[in-house]
């Protein structure tokens, strides 16, 4: 019964991606999962519970399996290379073939979450919050181990450190056999590892 029940939310994560929430009907639904509409309803009892497992599994269950509980006396230039190895991780997990569309189409069921999944949006901020005092201790962290310089501004560093990398022309031309998203992630990094190097000691 476990696994009827993790094929049709793994399959209707792939129908509210390609074709949206407004636009995935139960109807839709049904006929994408080849199940009958009895099926369905015998484990979710709406398209919006089902829409809710879905954005449960696939983006909050997604942080927590990726992204264990990072050492209390990590630094950052161990966080860079973590999460650096973190969205390879993630990489692996869309699949190579598509990246850059199924990202897309991710990022697209995130906004959808934000406006039919109640609480998406302070849920979000809350593991961004997360995000960010995870930067703000790996900075506190090599200050007292006296890797950095001890004169910077911790929340504004953290909050540099944190920031996406938006460049991708530039992104492009240096790593042009990569695909965008693993160039994406090769900048990441080295934006980072350059920020770093400005506050070493």
């Amino acid at each position: 019964m476990k696994d009827r029940k993790d094929y049709i939310v793994e399959k209707a994560f792939d129908v509210f991606m390609n074709k949206g929430y407004d636009s995935a009907s139960i109807t839709v639904l049904q006929k994408e999962l080849g199940i009958s509409r009895g099926a369905m309803y015998r484990y979710f009892k709406s398209k919006e519970e089902l829409f809710f497992e879905v954005i449960d599994r696939y983006v909050f269950e997604l942080f927590d399996r990726f992204m264990p509980k990072v050492a209390e006396e990590i630094t950052l230039a161990g966080l860079i290379e973590y999460l650096y190895h973190y969205n390879e991780r993630i990489y692996q997990y869309f699949g190579k073939q598509n990246i850059e569309t199924r990202f897309l189409n991710f990022t697209a069921l995130i906004i959808q979450a934000a406006k039919h999944y109640p609480g998406f949006t302070e849920k979000m901020k809350i593991l961004n919050d997360e995000y960010i005092d995870l930067w703000k201790r790996a900075i506190v962290n090599s200050i007292t181990k006296k890797e950095i310089r001890g004169d910077v501004d911790v929340n504004v560093l953290a909050r540099l450190f944190s920031t996406e990398s938006k460049n991708l022309k530039f992104i492009e031309q240096e790593f042009e056999q990569e695909s965008k998203f693993m160039q994406k992630i090769r900048i990441w990094k080295r934006d980072r590892e350059y920020l770093y190097s400005l506050i070493r000691k």
